[in-house]
C-alpha cells in the first residue's frame, strides 16, 4: 500500500490545480517580464513614492531648522542653514536613488 506522502500524492496535488505561493509568484514574475508596461508602471510608482518621501524629509529638516526659537520670525542665517543642509542631504538621496534604480546601459 502506498503512503499518502509519496509521489502519488504529489500527482494528485498537481492534478487538483493547487499551486504553491512560490509557483504563483514565479508565474506572476513571468507575466511581468512578458508585459513590460506592468514593470514600467511598478517602477514609476516606486520612484514616485521614493521622491515624495525624500521631498517630505527635506521639508521636515528645513522646517526643523527654521523653527529654532530666536524671535518672531526666522532670521537670515536660519534660511541659509536650511538651504545648505537640504543641499548636502541631496547627495545621499541621489546615491540612494541611483542604487535603487541604476541607469540603463544605454544611458
Amino acid at each position: 500500500m502506498a503512503s499518502s506522502s509519496g509521489p502519488l500524492r504529489r500527482d494528485r496535488v498537481a492534478d487538483s490545480g493547487y499551486r504553491s505561493f512560490r509557483e504563483r509568484s514565479l508565474e506572476n514574475r513571468e507575466k511581468d517580464l512578458t508585459l513590460p508596461w506592468r514593470h514600467w508602471l511598478r517602477e514609476r510608482y516606486a520612484r514616485y513614492w521614493y521622491l515624495l518621501g525624500v521631498f517630505l524629509l527635506d521639508l521636515l529638516v528645513a522646517g526643523t531648522i527654521l523653527q529654532f526659537d530666536t524671535g518672531a520670525a526666522p532670521e537670515t542665517w536660519q534660511y541659509a542653514l536650511a538651504i545648505v543642509v537640504v543641499i548636502v542631504l541631496a547627495y545621499p538621496e541621489y546615491l540612494g536613488y541611483r542604487r535603487l534604480w541604476p541607469p540603463h546601459p544605454m544611458e
